[in-house]
């Protein structure tokens, strides 16, 4: 898929669930090198220096969630949801938070692979919600809370997990990009693993692990949904 197209997917389903309360996800691979920039002072990429990303074999685009940029590519995997929040459970950041991760722990399980969250020094887009699998990051996560006119609250969260994508190429397009933003930070390839690093067996399983993802994803949101129905 198109990033930018899937992007533009996050935005609507943040408004159309303000309106009907349904959850709704998309599970989407990009189809073009882009990287994917917060909005902000600090993130906004001067027109010659988005040439030199152009020119460097990535786009560059923006959006409301995240932290820091993110690299988007073939062999990444995204996970993107809105959903409601139940009126009864206070909000926390933590408790939205922590559905993504059971997910994410959930469908990693079906393969035995099993981590926990937190900082990895080295990686890029570090924070306390990483996926992280031997001490190295293998999900990126993010989210966003917003409301309606009734205060009623939605979440907007994603995941970034590498597939197969080469870790090298990453590290290598994000340092450029902090690089043609003037800033000193820089990554390292051994803060990061992918699946297939994990475990070569699930090479030549991406759909299947699609179709899981959906499937988990899917059954863990329509419970919680229950919870804002009952």
């Amino acid at each position: 898929m198109d990033p930018v197209t899937a992007l533009s997917w996050e935005k609507n389903a943040l408004e159309r669930i303000k309106v009907d309360g349904q959850y709704r996800l998309l599970v989407w691979e990009p189809e073009t090198s882009v990287m994917v920039l917060p909005t902000g002072p600090r993130w906004k990429m001067p027109p010659e220096s988005t040439k030199q990303m152009n020119k460097f074999g990535w786009q560059v685009q923006y959006r409301q969630t995240g932290g820091s940029p993110v690299p988007q590519t073939s062999g990444v995997i995204n996970l993107s949801m809105v959903y409601p929040w139940p009126k009864d459970n206070p909000l926390s950041m933590s408790g939205s938070y922590q559905l993504l991760i059971d997910i994410l722990t959930q469908w990693l399980g079906h393969y035995c692979i099993q981590g926990e969250t937190g900082e990895v020094e080295g990686a890029y887009c570090n924070g306390a919600y990483n996926f992280v699998v031997k001490e190295q990051k293998l999900i990126g996560t993010a989210q966003r809370i917003s409301s309606n006119t009734n205060q009623q609250y939605f979440v907007l969260a994603h995941a970034f997990i590498l597939f197969d994508a080469g870790i090298p190429q990453l590290i290598k397009a994000v340092n450029h990009c902090y690089q043609s933003l003037n800033l000193t930070e820089v990554f390292d390839t051994s803060a990061m693993t992918s699946l297939t690093l994990l475990d070569p067996q699930l090479k030549g399983k991406k759909a299947a692990l699609i179709e899981n993802l959906e499937s988990t994803t899917h059954a863990i949101l329509k419970a919680h949904s229950q919870q804002q129905n009952a």
